[in-house]
């Protein structure tokens, strides 16, 4: 007897036909593991479906030779929950899936939620550095409350921030080619920036500071931009540019590409990497939303827009650099957690773009706690 297995529209339904398929004497027409592997994930619950896997794993795992089990090992990774075993050429090949935290997981510790849960995947060793060692943060103003949480812990940390309205990767591609010396059409527009800081602000002392650093964290701020309406040019600006007619007239406010800033962050890369060439980067996107948006009339889905472009060109450059570029996600840690706890914004001065300085804090620890060596 031979069942079909295509066109299944519900769990149940995929559960029974499955279950009646793997009985002695039935033949299941699945074309390859692939449609196997998709059965098994539409039955749920996992723990069901586990114990069908247990109960059939010998019959399944004839059905398919090692060549079509190991040329599914990454679908499998990604989707099969708990250890699954599977016999191949003679060894076991073991795959789990990540499952979302339950309301307990949740309502638990928040240290522990944000190492368990979060950054269950960071590659730590990428980012080990000890107490000796330099920290720079660059970025918005998140990277510079992680500078001041880290130096609250002992960690010799500094950060360079920029403010907010020219915190893109075009922006930080435009300051860190100037303070590597490439000569480019805005650097009077840094001068500037920088004339307007303290002394340890100045280019040379920056150039110090990066030269110097073992880990350097840079946080994403966001992805819109301004740029020239006839060369398509980006243009940098500060607060009081907004106030000038002729520079909302002569420019353009919009959203930036993840191919743009995954750009971006090769020549920024490059540059530091011209200073420094030991030193590991540690990417971040700050959780910390668009205060205002020139391009739709919702800031709040213009800053998910903005987020999500961010944090995928983050992870695109940081596979582009094993080993000496690596993502900590502190974005998820306050996005995807808050709605599941107690508020995240707003605590302590009730801005509700600010995260609070418990949740920054535990961030930082959270990180410390995976990559410090003492």
């Amino acid at each position: 007897m031979l069942i079909e297995m295509g066109n299944i529209t519900e769990r149940a339904q995929a559960r029974d036909l499955l279950e009646e398929g793997l009985q002695p004497g039935i033949r299941l027409a699945f074309g390859s593991i692939t449609d196997l592997i998709d059965i098994y994930n539409s039955i749920g619950p996992i723990e069901k479906a586990k114990e069908l896997l247990d109960k059939y794993g010998d019959r399944i795992r004839e059905a398919y030779d090692a060549d079509q089990l190991a040329g599914v090992e990454a679908k499998l990774a990604a989707e099969i929950e708990t250890h699954v075993d599977l016999k191949v050429d003679g060894g076991r090949k073991r795959f789990k899936r990540a499952q979302y935290p339950t309301k307990e997981a949740f309502n638990g510790p928040l240290y522990e939620l944000f190492v368990r849960d979060v950054a269950s995947d960071f590659n730590a060793e990428a980012a080990r550095f000890s107490r000796s060692d330099y920290i720079l943060t660059i970025g918005s103003c998140f990277a510079r409350r992680i500078a001041s949480a880290m130096r609250e812990q002992g960690i010799n940390a500094t950060c360079y921030s920029l403010a907010e309205t020219v915190n893109t990767t075009y922006a930080n591609r435009d300051f860190f080619g100037f303070i590597a010396g490439n000569k480019g059409k805005n650097d009077q527009f840094w001068e500037s920036e920088l004339s307007d800081r303290s002394e340890k602000s100045r280019k040379g002392n920056i150039i110090r500071v990066v030269e110097k650093s073992s880990i350097i964290v840079y946080t994403l701020g966001v992805a819109p931009a301004f740029f020239n309406r006839d060369s398509g040019a980006f243009t940098p600006h500060s607060a009081d540019s907004f106030k000038t007619r002729s520079f909302l007239k002569d420019n353009v406010y919009r959203m930036t590409t993840v191919e743009e800033n995954v750009e971006n962050l090769s020549y920024i890369f490059e540059n530091l990497n011209s200073l420094n060439p030991d030193f590991r980067l540690v990417l971040t996107v700050s959780p910390v939303p668009l205060r205002a948006t020139f391009e739709s009339g919702s800031a709040i889905v213009s800053d998910c827009e903005s987020k999500s472009t961010l944090r995928v060109a983050a992870t695109q450059f940081a596979r582009m650099h094993p080993g000496r570029v690596v993502y900590w996600p502190s974005f998820e840690m306050v996005k995807w957690v808050s709605p599941h706890r107690e508020p995240f914004y707003g605590t302590d001065d009730g801005f509700s773009i600010h995260i609070s300085d418990e949740v920054v804090s535990t961030i930082v620890k959270a990180f410390l706690g995976l990559c410090l060596v003492d």
